[in-house]
């Protein structure tokens, strides 16, 4: 029981770009594609998007993959380079959290309100549109 919500958010703003309300049980790389626009320069995602179709469907678009590598089966550790990408990618995936982390705050959004998918997705719209004004509102300078 429970439910998540997925983001894309453009890496120069931070403003969420698309988004998408599931259950708890669907698994985060079933709606990445979803989250992609096909204008981006890079896709900066954590290892739970990580697949080979993915990065290849990516680079395919001409769009720079910045998955995190993650370990397989019969694989005791990633190689050095594997890790020391994952590094560099790490701090990047602060745009999303800063999203989660204010709908939280700011927002009151640490348990959901209603019961079923469709009511709960459509209060998750709202608090995601008043996020994009609020960003909007800093990233113009208005003072109104």
């Amino acid at each position: 029981f429970g439910y998540k919500v997925h983001v894309g958010v453009d890496a120069g703003t931070g403003l969420v770009r698309k988004a998408k309300f599931t259950s708890a049980k669907v698994y985060e790389s079933e709606v990445a594609d979803g989250l992609v626009s096909g204008d981006e320069g890079e896709v900066y995602a954590d290892r739970a998007y990580e697949s080979k179709r993915r990065r290849s469907w990516l680079k395919s678009m001409g769009i720079k993959d910045r998955i995190m590598h993650r370990s397989h089966k019969h694989q005791s550790e990633l190689p050095h380079w594997q890790r020391r990408r994952n590094e560099l990618i790490s701090p990047r995936r602060e745009l999303v959290e800063k999203v989660f982390g204010t709908l939280k705050r700011s927002y009151g959004y640490s348990r959901v309100r209603y019961r079923g998918l469709e009511r709960n997705a459509v209060e998750m719209w709202f608090k995601l549109m008043a996020y994009n004004f609020r960003k909007a509102v800093k990233l113009t300078g208005y003072a109104g």
